[in-house]
C-alpha cells in the first residue's frame, strides 16, 4: 500500500537533522506561544537570503497559522537556535 508522494517526501526528512529542527521549532513555539508554522515563517523572514517564503497548505487554519508568522519577531538567540538545528 502506497503512502503517496507527500508521505515519501516527508519520510526523507525524518532523520536526525529533521528531528533536531522539529525540536527547535517546538521549543521556540512554546517560548513565544505561537504555532510552529508561524515560527517557521518568522525564521524564514529573518533570513537575508530569502526574499519571499513559498508555502503549501491544505486547510484554512494552516493559512491562518502561517500568516501569524509575518507578525512575529524572533530574538537573535531564537534565530540562531533554529539555524543551528538545521545545520
Amino acid at each position: 500500500m502506497s503512502q503517496g508522494v507527500r508521505g515519501e517526501q516527508l519520510r526523507g526528512h525524518l532523520n536526525r537533522r529533521g528531528i533536531r529542527i522539529l525540536r527547535a521549532l517546538d521549543q521556540v513555539a512554546t517560548e513565544i506561544a505561537a504555532p510552529v508554522a508561524a515560527v517557521s515563517i518568522a525564521w524564514l523572514l529573518a533570513q537575508r537570503t530569502i526574499a519571499a517564503p513559498i508555502v503549501n497548505t491544505f486547510a484554512t487554519h494552516h493559512v491562518e497559522e502561517l500568516m501569524q508568522g509575518a507578525g512575529i519577531s524572533l530574538s537573535r538567540t531564537q534565530v540562531a537556535e533554529l539555524t543551528r538545528a538545521g545545520n
